[in-house]
This record gives C-alpha cells, sequence and structure tokens, in this order.
C-alpha cells in the first residue's frame, strides 16, 4: 500500500511551490518556534518558502503560489490499481481488524 501512495505523492508533487508572507503571534517563544519548523520545512522540500518571523506584534498574512498538472487518467489507474490489490481490499473494505496474539489476550 505504501508503493501506491508514493507513486500518488510523486504524480500530485507541484513542479511550483511558493510561500512568502509574515507571521507573528502574541509570544515571542512561539513565533521563534513556528519559523525554525517553517524554515526547516522550506528546506526539506527543497521550495521557495520565505515566511518572515514578526516578534513584535500578532500578525498573519501572506500568499502562496502552486503550480502543476494532474491527470485524471492516472489517478485512476493507481486508485483501481489499489483497489484491486490484497492490501487494499483489506485496508478499504475489512470492517474488523485482524486478529492478533496481543488482541486475544
Amino acid at each position: 500500500m505504501a508503493h501506491f501512495t508514493s507513486k500518488l505523492i510523486k504524480h500530485i508533487k507541484p513542479k511550483v511551490f511558493r510561500v512568502s508572507g509574515r507571521l507573528g503571534f502574541e509570544d515571542p517563544y512561539d513565533t521563534g518556534m513556528t519559523a525554525a519548523v517553517l524554515s526547516t520545512f522550506g528546506m526539506a522540500i527543497n521550495r521557495y518558502v520565505d515566511i518572515r518571523p514578526v516578534f513584535t506584534e500578532e500578525v498573519v498574512e501572506g500568499s502562496f503560489a502552486i503550480r502543476g498538472r494532474v491527470v485524471l487518467a492516472f489517478l485512476l489507474f493507481i486508485s483501481m490499481k489499489l483497489l484491486l490489490s490484497r492490501s487494499g481490499r483489506r485496508a478499504v473494505f475489512n470492517r474488523h481488524p485482524r486478529r492478533t496474539w496481543i488482541n486475544i489476550i
């Protein structure tokens, strides 16, 4: 099932991803922690993320642009392969969890 998910994410992954803005909370600690997480996220996805922390006032403003393509036929193809696979049918149609030795005890 992870194989299908990774294929789907690779297909939907945007070609252009830009985020810019200003972000500030009432508590400067929260602003700093959020800025650290967002900068790490920007480096991890290797895209343009420009969020400027504002420590003196409470503000949330910005803009974003996402551009890419999604082919409906490919999404339907991957969905059908998932539903026809054994793990996909179990995940979608199985209403009772699989019994394990932990559940029996």
